[in-house]
C-alpha cells in the first residue's frame, strides 16, 4: 500500500512527538500482518501501545481521528493480536490515535490516549 507524502510526514511528526514529548519507545514502524498495517507500535511504561496516525490538511472537512472508524479499529485489533502472539507478549495493550493537521508551514498534533478498546 503506497503512502502519501503527507501521510509519511505525519508519521514522522507523530514518532518524534511520542518519543520526545511523551518518552515512548518505538518498537515497530509500519508493522504488517497480511494486508493490515499498524503505523507505530510503542512501549509506554507498562503498556504496549498500538498507534494509528491520521494526517490531514486544514481543508479537510473531518478531523483526522474521525477516520478511525469501527472497521479500522477491528483491523488494528487483529494486527495487534498477531504482533502480540508472534512475540509471545503478556502485557497491557492500549490503542492510541495521533492526529496531525497541517496548515502550512505549521501543524497541530492531537494525541488521544486509549482511543478505543479491544
Amino acid at each position: 500500500m503506497k503512502q502519501s507524502l503527507l501521510g509519511v510526514k505525519g508519521e514522522q511528526i507523530a514518532a518524534a512527538y511520542l518519543t520526545q514529548e511523551k518518552s515512548f519507545v518505538i518498537l515497530e514502524r509500519n508493522y504488517r500482518f497480511g494486508h493490515l498495517e499498524v503505523d507505530l507500535i510503542c512501549q509506554d511504561r507498562d503498556y504496549l501501545v498500538i498507534v494509528e496516525v491520521k494526517t490531514r490538511d486544514y481543508t479537510s472537512l473531518i478531523h483526522p481521528r474521525e477516520a478511525v472508524n469501527a472497521q479500522k479499529q477491528r483491523q488494528l485489533i487483529r494486527a495487534a493480536n498477531a504482533y502480540i502472539e508472534s512475540r509471545d507478549l503478556d502485557q497491557e495493550v492500549r490503542f492510541d490515535v495521533v492526529s496531525i493537521r497541517f496548515c502550512q508551514p505549521s501543524f497541530q498534533v492531537d494525541h488521544l490516549e486509549d482511543a478505543f478498546g479491544p
